[in-house]
C-alpha cells in the first residue's frame, strides 16, 4: 500500500488499483479509481462500477489517516482478518 496527501486529498495505491479522492465538486462519487497495473495512464476511471471496492478504500483511507495523526503505524489487515 502506497499513501500519498496532497491539500487535505489522499491517493491510495495498491497493486490492483489506483484509487484518488477528488475535491468535492458537481459529480457524483468522492473518488476515481483505476484498475492497476492495466491502466498505466489512468484513463479508464472505474469508480461508478466497483461501489465495494470504494466502500474499502474509503474505510481504509480513514484507519490511514486516523494513524497518522496519532503517530500510530498502520498495519494492513492480514487475509485472516
Amino acid at each position: 500500500l502506497a499513501v500519498s496527501q496532497c491539500n487535505g486529498l489522499v491517493a491510495l495505491r495498491t497493486h490492483d488499483w489506483l484509487a484518488i479522492e477528488v475535491p468535492p465538486s458537481d459529480t457524483e462519487l468522492p473518488w476515481e479509481l483505476y484498475v492497476k497495473p492495466d491502466d498505466t495512464w489512468e484513463a479508464n476511471d472505474v469508480a461508478s462500477l466497483c461501489h465495494e471496492e470504494l466502500e474499502q478504500f474509503t474505510q481504509l483511507r480513514a484507519e490511514v489517516l486516523e494513524a497518522a495523526a496519532t503517530g500510530q503505524p498502520f498495519l494492513l489487515p492480514t487475509e485472516d482478518e
